[in-house]
């Protein structure tokens, strides 16, 4: 079938004509299907302000890549602490579902749902910390394909490299395919493995905390970095360890080489996979090198 991804263990359903393609890039306040259970939950606390807030539910899982192989804009190097001895360091890797993404004082009926796929290159660092006392690390947000217009738009207005793309869900699949042609990026299956757990209680999310602790970093397209801090509700957060098949069809996806990649669970592996929903809030700090950069309230 032109224009589909196979799933791993399923039917494709990246297809579409391109006007049935922007036409689900215009379509607002849709719930896919994608983890149902763990959607529309309210969310306690989450009102007042100008920063952006939201809840996502998320596949999250990670893999390696050799350090010669990163890419980073310039004015970002890499913090040779996160290297493992092998050369290679990690990545992030998510297959996600945002919920109600807007300002704090906007209404949640208001916000704003969409699939989002992202790859995090955590612990960056300034190039030139000269100016400050602190330059990280930081985790920089590296790809990103979504399936909203409005999303892409006012993301690439913040400096995140963010792609318009058809994304397709099942209840525990996800797949990606270009806006243009419909040609596969890569597509995902998931299945649960263990019990529900608060990851901020769990040894089996420990692994990620670090990274996940850290400001994210951009480039303005005004100029000068800007660094966010993610403030996660952690008492209403969830984990679920789950195993993941992942396939690749395209060569610039980081830490995911073209082809067939199984992950354990994170029960099994340290930075296994596993499901994760918190609601969060993007807190911009006043300075990259502001001293002390670090997650608010972690």
């Amino acid at each position: 079938m032109a224009g589909s991804v196979a799933l791993p263990g399923g039917a494709p359903h990246c297809a579409g004509t391109w006007i049935g393609a922007v036409a689900t890039l215009l379509r607002r306040r849709r719930w896919p299907r994608f983890w149902k259970d763990w959607q529309g939950i309210p969310v306690r606390g989450a009102s007042g302000g100008l920063d952006l807030c939201g809840c996502i539910v998320l596949s999250l899982m990670s893999s390696s890549i050799r350090e010669e192989d990163v890419r980073l804009p310039a004015g970002l190097e890499l913090d040779h602490s996160v290297t493992r001895p092998d050369g290679t360091r990690p990545v992030i890797i998510s297959f996600g579902m945002q919920e109600d993404v807007r300002p704090g004082f906007v209404p949640a009926i208001l916000g704003e749902r969409y699939l989002e796929f992202i790859v995090t290159v955590p612990g960056v660092r300034l190039a030139d910390a000269s100016g400050g006392t602190t330059s990280g690390p930081f985790g920089y947000l590296t790809l990103f394909y979504l399936n909203d217009l409005w999303a892409t738009v006012l993301g690439q207005m913040m400096g995140f490299p963010k792609k318009a793309s058809r994304i397709g869900t099942t209840e525990n699949s996800y797949s990606i395919c270009r806006l243009s042609g419909g040609v596969p990026i890569l597509s995902a299956e998931f299945q649960i493995s263990g019990q529900v757990v608060n990851p901020f209680q769990s040894s089996d999310f420990e692994p990620y905390l670090k990274f996940l602790n850290a400001p994210v970093i951009r480039r303005s397209p005004f100029g000068p970095f800007r660094c966010e801090g993610i403030e996660i509700a952690k008492d209403q957060s969830m984990m679920q360890p789950i195993e993941a098949r992942v396939q690749v069809n395209a060569d610039d996806i980081p830490g995911l080489p073209r082809g067939a990649h199984r992950f354990a669970s994170a029960e099994n592996q340290p930075m296994g996979a596993c499901r994760v929903r918190y609601p969060w809030r993007l807190n911009r700090l006043r300075s990259c090198r502001d001293s002390g950069a670090a997650l608010p309230g972690g």
